[in-house]
């Protein structure tokens, strides 16, 4: 890991600990998982070597979050965005942690970012599901080369020609819900307003989609 990559994982940790921690956020009580990797380096789960094979087809059950992450990586029609692959390990808390969707600008080499992507259907918390993909933002700071070292693409992904220390020093975070986000209690929402502004100020973009009014 290069000490950018550790830069970047302790500026995150300490800026989810200290929102958190605020009097704005009326004690947010995070999970067992969230909190192991919030602690410090040494919690972050290491990477193992992961056999991908095929990604499966679309589950049967219409409306799924499968059926909607194959939804999203063959649409033709996104001119910002091409999607790469999806379902990537990223490495272990207390289980494997995929994640959803890994994709690219449109454009100009120059000019393109990489973006992690977290599906969700309709209902869901834009907070609880901005935690989880800032945990794959840390796993793949720890583990990229780990990561390149062992192949991890799908064989049938759409496009296997990047390389996953390219997508940890140049990449951008995407939260997006299908119909919409749930309802919002505010705390919550303070904090996911306090946690997009201070990433960004330490060079990490945070996108939701579908946009919400944040407090």
């Amino acid at each position: 890991m290069t000490p950018e990559a550790k830069a970047r994982i302790e500026n995150v940790q300490k800026i989810v600990r200290d929102v958190i921690a605020s009097p704005e956020c009326g004690g947010l009580r995070l999970s067992e998982e969230n909190k192991e990797w919030l602690e410090k380096i040494d919690t972050l789960p290491r990477f193992y070597k992961a056999d991908l094979g095929d990604y499966k087809p679309a589950s049967e059950k219409k409306g799924g979050e499968r059926e909607y992450q194959r939804e999203v990586v063959y649409n033709t029609k996104d001119e910002r965005r091409e999607w790469l692959d999806i379902e990537i390990p990223t490495g272990w808390v207390r289980g494997h942690k995929t994640l959803d969707l890994i994709g690219r600008d449109k454009g100009s080499e120059d000019n393109r970012q990489f973006i992690l992507c977290e599906l969700k259907k309709g209902g869901s918390h834009p907070f609880d599901t901005l935690l989880q993909v800032l945990a794959y933002y840390l796993m793949i700071q720890q583990n990229a080369e780990k990561m390149d070292d062992d192949d991890v693409h799908h064989t049938n992904a759409k496009c296997k020609d990047f390389e996953w220390v390219n997508v940890r020093d140049n990449v951008r975070l995407l939260i997006q819900a299908k119909g919409g986000w749930g309802r919002h209690r505010k705390p919550k929402m303070i904090a996911l307003d306090e946690i997009i502004k201070a990433c960004e100020k330490v060079g990490l973009k945070i996108e939701v989609d579908p946009k919400i009014n944040l407090p």
